[in-house]
C-alpha cells in the first residue's frame, strides 16, 4: 500500500477508517492487501449468508445437528451441565422466560396436551414416582416443598434434601417443641410461615412432630427455638 494512502472508506457503510489489519481484513487477492468492506460489514455479510443457507437447507443442518448429537452425546450433556450450574442464575431466568413464552403462544394447546399425556400414561407416570420415592424419599419431600414455596413466592427457596438431614440429626430427631421423637417421621416447621414471607431456608426451619406443627401452623412458635445456622450440605 503506498505511502500516500492513510485512510480508506468502506465500500459499504461507506465511513472512513484507517486502512491497517485492525479496521479491515487481509486479502491477498487485492493491491493494497486489504479486503474493500471493513470488518464489521464483512461480518454481517457473512452472518447474512449463514442465516440465508440454514433457511434454504434447514433439513440438512438439522439432521448434521442429530448426527453430531448422536456421536457426542454424552461430551454435550456434560457441556451443558457444566455451563448451567457455572451461569446458574441466568440460565434459571433464561429457562424461566422460555417457559413463560411458551405459556403466553401456547398456553392451552400445551395445557390440553398435558392432559391427555397424563390420561394416557397414568399408570406409567404413577409408578415412576412410586420409584423415585422409594429410591429416596428425602430428596422427593424436598423438591415438594420447594415446589410449595415456589407457589408462595417466598423470598428464599434453597433449603436441600442433606440440610434438612443434619437439621434433624442437631435436634437428636426430637420435636424442637415438646422434645419427643415421633414415631413417624418429623416434619418441618418453618418459623416465619410462607403466609407471611418467610423463607424456605436453613435459619427458618426446625424439625417438629406432626402434633405441634398443627398446632402453630400459621402463628407464632410455640416455644422459644434456636435453629441451626450453619451446616456441612451446601444450600441449593
Amino acid at each position: 500500500m503506498p505511502d500516500a494512502i492513510v485512510e480508506k472508506t468502506c465500500a459499504r457503510c461507506q465511513q472512513t477508517f484507517p486502512w491497517t489489519a485492525e479496521y479491515f481484513h487481509r486479502d491477498r487477492h487485492t493491491r493494497s492487501g486489504f479486503a474493500y468492506a471493513c470488518k464489521q460489514c464483512a461480518c454481517a455479510m457473512s452472518c447474512a449468508s449463514a442465516r440465508r443457507m440454514r433457511q434454504q437447507h434447514a433439513d440438512r443442518y438439522r439432521a448434521h445437528r442429530r448426527a453430531r448429537y448422536k456421536v457426542r452425546k454424552a461430551i454435550i450433556l456434560a457441556q451443558q451441565h457444566q455451563k448451567y450450574w457455572e451461569n446458574l442464575e441466568a440460565s434459571r431466568a433464561k429457562a424461566r422466560r422460555q417457559t413463560q413464552k411458551r405459556r403466553t403462544q401456547h398456553g392451552a394447546e400445551l395445557q390440553a396436551y398435558q392432559q391427555a399425556y397424563k390420561e394416557q400414561h397414568r399408570e406409567q407416570l404413577l409408578e415412576k414416582r412410586r420409584q423415585r420415592y422409594a429410591s429416596n424419599p428425602a430428596k422427593v419431600q424436598a423438591d415438594n416443598e420447594r415446589r410449595r414455596a415456589r407457589k408462595h413466592a417466598v423470598p428464599v427457596n434453597d433449603l436441600t434434601a442433606q440440610q434438612w438431614q443434619e437439621i434433624q440429626a442437631a435436634f437428636q430427631y426430637r420435636c424442637a417443641y415438646c422434645g419427643k421423637r415421633p414415631r413417624g417421621r418429623l416434619t418441618k416447621d418453618h418459623i416465619t410461615p410462607y403466609i407471611h414471607q418467610g423463607p424456605n431456608t436453613l435459619w427458618n426451619v426446625v424439625p417438629a412432630c406432626q402434633s405441634c406443627n398443627s398446632k402453630k401452623n400459621t402463628r407464632a412458635p410455640l416455644a422459644p427455638v434456636q435453629p441451626l445456622l450453619l451446616t456441612i450440605a451446601e444450600a441449593r
